[in-house]
């Protein structure tokens, strides 16, 4: 199993996600007549979506992908597994519900959010920002508090947020997502820990 492939092509299903929700805003801004409110909305559609780019690989991938390369054998392929299987599944559709609520805000960004909707863009955000920070603490022993405090706030955004127009739901979840993610970037990050070596008894001569 070569790693650099395999981490490589474990990030073309993230790039496709983000690809596709782009894709799916364009679309849904063609359908509308795009006056200032509808422009915004846009903008901060477009923001959020590089926001989650950011989030995954910036700093998170490039390091999972070090230490997946630096192990062999049976931890190599347990990484494999938690990684970029089950941790990537959550991530991607995360990715997707922020993208379809993305959607309804840009259809219509004067209208309040029913709860669906502020669920799939709150907790689509808050999914991929714990998803990644298990992705973090699986590679390197890493807890990002910030990924934590933002997906808490995020979920405290769907229930607080329950009168506030698209535009401004929308607006806040993406600031808080980059705030989290400035405040991570201050803070230099460790490398991997080496791979734990097997100990194998010496003969006696």
């Amino acid at each position: 199993m070569d790693a650099p492939h395999f981490a490589e092509r474990n990030g073309l299903f993230i790039i496709i996600a983000l690809g596709e929700s782009i894709v799916g805003i364009g679309l849904t801004a063609t359908a509308v007549d795009l006056d200032p409110r509808h422009v915004a909305a846009l903008m901060i559609a477009f923001a959020g979506v590089a926001t989650l780019w950011w989030s995954y690989f910036d700093r998170a991938a490039p390091h999972a992908e070090h230490q997946f390369s630096r192990l062999t054998g049976q931890p190599r392929g347990r990484f494999a597994r938690d990684v970029y299987t089950l941790i990537h599944y959550p991530l991607v559709v995360g990715i997707v519900g922020f993208a379809v609520g993305l959607e309804d805000v840009v259809a219509h960004p004067g209208d309040v959010l029913d709860q669906v909707a502020r669920i799939t863009i709150a907790g689509g955000i808050a999914l991929v920002m714990v998803s990644v920070a298990a992705m973090t603490l699986r590679a390197m022993g890493r807890v990002a508090p910030e990924r934590v405090a933002a997906a808490i706030g995020l979920g405290a955004l769907v229930l607080v947020g329950s009168d506030w127009t698209a535009v401004v739901f929308a607006a806040v979840s993406v600031g808080i997502t980059i705030v989290a993610l400035v405040l991570e970037s201050s803070r230099p990050w460790p490398e991997p820990a080496e791979p734990p070596t097997v100990r194998r008894d010496v003969p006696p001569p």
